[in-house]
């Protein structure tokens, strides 16, 4: 079975309820779906994440890493450490330098069509943020078609792997405990014997005011119901329009409402769901969401709730016969749509149960399909090496553009560590030494420096970044400005050659034969051995250097002799 190793670092998505609900949605969809496949799951965040998590992570064995803040050099060291393939991050940046890939997450771009609910320095940061996550990470997760088309229309450069979820509700983790206790008792006079509900936090966009309008009519229409209430719950701040809430209690007082309309706050999750389960009908009045309908929708329709939804472009996703669409901007419209949630609640026939297990393999297969794609579109340096390149347990593609490649760390013990790349024979073993990643990205790139003057090492270790097979690296890197008519000569007639002859097949190069300072004549792999003179060495060939351990000197050798550098072959490049 395959097996895929996640960490996800929800940061600042806690500090509000729907980002909460977000994260335990993903999370169920990847730890309670049967996807057939290995999933590993890790967390990264502090004591109040641990805490807020711990259903989830005493549940399903999620590893859980406490942290004092998110920061880049954290997780940098914590995901190498734990051996993780690919990063969730939904708040938080994490640069280019990753030692595996990451996946960001952009909830929407209300700031772009309701700029009013936003101040300047919030717009300037959103498009700025937005930019540099769409930029440095290797995808980005969306919760919808209409977040992933504003994607290209407001973000038009360096746009890839961009990856929307699909609309799949199914009851989340524990709500079944919820629906099988009663609804407390504080809440029954309140509320009623039948009633509409919005369970929104009272954000301007979310258009309450419709809703109590369209209530107001309600009554007028349908006096003999003027038992049926409008229950609403959320928190009742704005923190971008603190006059917002008293504008609605003003509505409520001057239309004499106040029985009618109950504003009961923040309320816990249990009896938030008690409270839709029992309800007439959901009422979604919003003008702006990054997800269809928002969580109440979501939470209604996993409870088989009709729900009445404003007819935005993203709520349009969603194709369920328990919703009723009306114009989110008319209040009559609306107030239709509440009598033909009254007549459906009374048909039986339009009952549409929803497939629990069937929604949650389905967005937990999407996740992972995105995970899955990202570490593959990851591991390839290029397009020549995609299948060829093995033992990804440290291998990232942005190695090639990274500080890792080349780099040199020193530790406490006066060790200095170098990346380097191992190159393995036919049989997977490592074949003779590493080649130092520098020269590997100097071969296919360009060389970078380090300056290594001012570093106190007493011992110098390789750390592999990845490996490659010996064969492919010779013949599509060191012998890449090779012509197969030039000639070439393998200086060097030891036991390095003789294995290099087994494990790279130079049939299709103009290979003349085996340099030896010490043998003249004698065959080695088909392929004659030949005295090292001066006079062959001026010939217009290719000089292809096989030792392991004398490399440097050789090319030092040929140099005095006055052969021309490029004409110079290395395979470890020191």
């Amino acid at each position: 079975m395959e097996k895929l190793k996640i960490c996800l670092i929800p940061n600042t998505m806690f500090s509000w309820n729907g980002g909460k609900d977000f994260v335990f949605y993903l999370l169920s969809g990847l730890v309670q779906s049967d996807i057939k496949v290995k999933l590993e799951l890790s967390i990264i965040g502090t004591r109040n994440d641990k805490s807020i998590l711990n259903q989830f992570i005493d549940q399903f064995k999620i590893e859980f890493t406490e942290v004092d803040g998110v920061s880049k050099d954290r997780v940098y060291q914590i995901v190498k450490d734990k051996r993780i393939d690919v990063i969730f991050s939904f708040q938080t940046h994490l640069g280019k330098f990753m030692p595996v890939p990451w996946v960001g997450y952009l909830p929407d771009f209300q700031h772009k069509y309701l700029p009013s609910n936003f101040s300047k320095q919030e717009i300037v940061y959103r498009d700025a943020f937005y930019s540099q996550m769409l930029k440095d990470s290797d995808g980005i997760i969306v919760n919808s078609l209409d977040t992933k088309h504003d994607i290209f229309k407001f973000l038009t450069h360096n746009i890839k792997n961009v990856y929307s979820l699909p609309f799949v509700p199914f009851l989340k983790n524990g709500y079944e405990e919820y629906l099988n206790n009663d609804i407390d008792k504080e809440f029954e006079h309140l509320i009623g014997t039948e009633y509409f509900m919005i369970s929104n936090q009272f954000w301007k966009h979310k258009n309450h005011i419709l809703a109590f309008k369209a209530m107001k009519l309600f009554y007028e229409n349908n006096k003999h119901l003027s038992n049926i209430r409008l229950i609403c719950t959320g928190d009742l701040t704005d923190y971008r329009d603190l006059t917002y809430t008293n504008e609605l209690l003003e509505y409520i007082n001057e239309n004499k409402l106040n029985n009618k309309i109950i504003l009961l706050g923040l309320i816990s999750k249990k009896d938030q769901i008690q409270l839709l389960n029992q309800c007439i009908a959901v009422i979604q009045p919003t003008l702006f969401e990054g997800g269809p309908g928002g969580g109440s929708t979501y939470d209604a329709l996993s409870l088989n709730k009709t729900v009445i939804l404003s007819d935005i472009k993203v709520n349009r996703e969603i194709i369920n016969s328990k919703v009723i669409f009306f114009n989110s901007n008319s209040v009559s419209d609306l107030e239709k749509a509440m009598n033909k949630a009254l007549a459906m609640q009374k048909d039986s026939s339009s009952d549409n149960q929803i497939n629990h297990e069937a929604n949650r393999l389905e967005l937990g297969t999407a996740l992972f399909n995105a995970f899955d794609d990202i570490r593959k579109k990851s591991r390839n340096i290029s397009s020549d090496i995609e299948g060829e390149v093995i033992n990804y347990s440290y291998f990232d593609s942005r190695i090639l553009q990274s500080c890792r490649l080349n780099e040199n760390i020193v530790t406490n013990h006066g060790q200095g560590k170098i990346s380097s790349v191992l190159l393995l024979d036919k049989d997977q073993n490592a074949f003779y030494r590493s080649v130092s990643s520098g020269y590997f990205y100097k071969i296919i790139s360009s060389q970078i420096s380090f300056n290594t003057t001012d570093l106190n090492i007493t011992e110098q270790v390789e750390e592999d970044l990845f490996s490659i097979p010996i064969a492919h690296y010779i013949e599509k890197y060191v012998l890449q400005s090779v012509q197969r008519s030039d000639v070439i000569y393998i200086y060097a007639d030891g036991g390095h050659t003789e294995r290099l002859l087994k494990n790279v097949d130079f049939s299709n190069y103009n290979l003349k034969g085996i340099i030896s300072k010490k043998n003249d004549g004698g065959v080695m792999e088909g392929y004659p051995i030949i005295s090292y003179n001066q006079n062959l060495m001026q010939e217009n060939c290719y000089i292809l250097i096989s030792s392991a351990s004398y490399e440097r000197d050789i090319y030092g050798e040929l140099i005095k002799a006055n052969i021309p550098c490029n004409k110079i072959l290395r395979i470890y490049g020191d």
